[in-house]
């Protein structure tokens, strides 16, 4: 009798760990990499692509999913505009860093940070909804100069394309820091393009007495002295509707805290 009971005890873990959706980012990024690496620690097939963190808390809101990965300052531009989800949506932990990258041609318009504070500067930041134009955005709420700058929602490799042209000034990425990152290759191998850096001091603020956004030195190219860049980071956290059963947010936390090398594949 208690293998029996056993026994159903784990099916019926199993059938709910299986009603559990991850929503995460592009299927080409890290994100996605890590949610099925989530959804095998906790026992769930459930892993969807997503266009940003914004689509991702909307699905927490709206039922359609229930674990979701996103940039920590995403969320504190979400829970500014939805104010419901501040007490819906935990955070249940850090994985690692998403930094600012700004990329410009030299010889333009832009030269550093204070530059995106002119009027008339073009910045590309991502389709809507992305992690770097809801960055930007938060941006331009700590340091009101930034909205000066016309944003321009493309981005990818043909953002890049434009600052080569000229059609815009500078663009700008959320990235996981990697030397072996595409866009940062791309930039370190161009001798038109360069990163600038953001020190902007402005973007020193804080959610829970703890800094939105650090400042870091990011290298872009290994070297006997490695080139990097001063930049801003937030990070990618993991995030649950607090509606969770107790047993699964507890697995789910325990992976977070123990495991987070095995969720970013290291």
């Amino acid at each position: 009798m208690r293998k029996i009971l056993l026994a159903m005890s784990f099916v019926l873990t199993t059938i709910y760990a299986s009603d559990i959706t991850i929503t995460t980012g592009e299927e080409s990024g890290n994100y996605f990499k890590m949610g099925h690496n989530i959804a095998k620690l906790i026992g769930t097939k459930n892993v969807i692509s997503s266009k940003g963190s914004i689509m991702n808390f909307d699905r927490l809101m709206s039922g359609k999913a229930t674990i979701a990965i996103a940039q920590k300052d995403a969320f504190l531009y979400y829970i500014e505009k939805h104010k419901e989800a501040k007490s819906k949506i935990e955070v249940l932990g850090d994985l690692g860093k998403e930094c600012v990258y700004i990329v410009a041609k030299k010889g333009g318009k832009v030269d550093s940070d204070a530059d995106l504070q002119n009027k008339g500067v073009k910045i590309a930041t991502g389709r809507l909804g992305s992690g770097s134009k809801i960055t930007y955005e938060y941006m331009s709420k700590l340091e009101k100069g930034f909205a000066k700058a016309t944003v321009i929602e493309e981005g990818g490799m043909k953002a890049i394309s434009k600052v080569l042209s000229g059609e815009v000034d500078a663009s700008m990425y959320m990235l996981t820091p990697s030397t072996e990152n595409k866009i940062i290759k791309t930039v370190v191998n161009n001798d038109d393009l360069f990163f600038i850096p953001v020190k902007d001091w402005d973007l020193n603020d804080k959610f829970k007495g703890k800094p939105i956004y650090s400042f870091e030195k990011m290298v872009t190219k290994k070297g006997f002295f490695d080139d990097k860049v001063k930049t801003i980071c937030t990070t990618a956290s993991v995030f649950a509707i607090n509606s969770l059963e107790d047993k699964i947010m507890d697995r789910l936390a325990d992976a977070v805290i123990n495991k987070r090398k095995t969720i970013m594949g290291k």
